[in-house]
């Protein structure tokens, strides 16, 4: 399951426009460590960069380097993010009023992300709540799902959402409610479909089967 969730955090990198891509800058030593993905624009409402790396591997030597940056361990709001059958676990560090964020999965897994932020990071409610942001494209809100993460930049908006009902369920529900709201859908799979309306984004939604539900992610994107 960890690896199936790295390969839906690379594809979502790999789908987003150019226009959404920044020059490599971190705030901390990283030769040799290029990332497949670096971008900057809003996560969960707070301005951030971030950066994705295809070998979770990488996260030792990570958080090596941003320690020797000057960077402090925060004990809030590092954690564990809540995500069935595959936890994914955040480091938090500090300087000053700067916050970063170092995702890796819990465990072995093929992907780690690295976020900054000038402050600190918004994350989701109690037990249920959302995080800050909104569903992509105005798209309504799927299978009574919560929202887990929410990530806007230049040409891309996406949100990442859990919910009790199955992958195929969600895609379903999807292929039932937005033809009514004007959109055009295609069905990829059983668990993914893509659509589009005039004068809005391409939107694409995936979703990933987990014991208890699914987890899935609406990226849309313009060119």
């Amino acid at each position: 399951m960890r690896r199936r969730l790295g390969k839906l955090a690379l594809l979502m990198a790999m789908m987003l426009p150019d226009g959404a891509r920044c020059a490599w800058a971190p705030p901390f030593p990283a030769d040799g460590m290029e990332p497949v993905f670096a971008g900057e624009g809003e996560i969960n409402g707070v301005t951030a960069q971030f950066a994705v790396w295809a070998a979770g591997g990488v996260a030792m030597t990570l958080a090596t380097s941003i320690e020797m940056a000057g960077w402090s361990a925060a004990a809030v709001p590092g954690r564990l993010l809540a995500v069935p059958a595959g936890a994914v676990r955040l480091r938090a560090f500090r300087l000053g009023a700067r916050w970063l964020i170092l995702a890796v999965p819990d465990g072995a897994g093929q992907v780690a992300a690295a976020a900054w932020f000038d402050r600190r990071p918004q994350w989701a409610g109690p037990a249920g709540g959302d995080a800050p942001g909104r569903e992509p494209a105005g798209w309504p809100r799927l299978a009574a799902a919560h929202r887990l993460l929410h990530l806007r930049g230049v040409g891309f908006e996406a949100a990442c959402y859990r919910t009790a009902a199955g992958a195929e369920e969600v895609v379903a529900e999807a292929g039932r409610r937005l033809p009514a709201a004007g959109w055009r859908v295609t069905r990829t799979d059983p668990a993914s479909l893509a659509a589009w309306r005039p004068g809005a984004p391409d939107v694409a939604l995936r979703a990933l089967a987990q014991p208890d539900g699914a987890l899935f992610l609406v990226l849309a994107t313009r060119s």
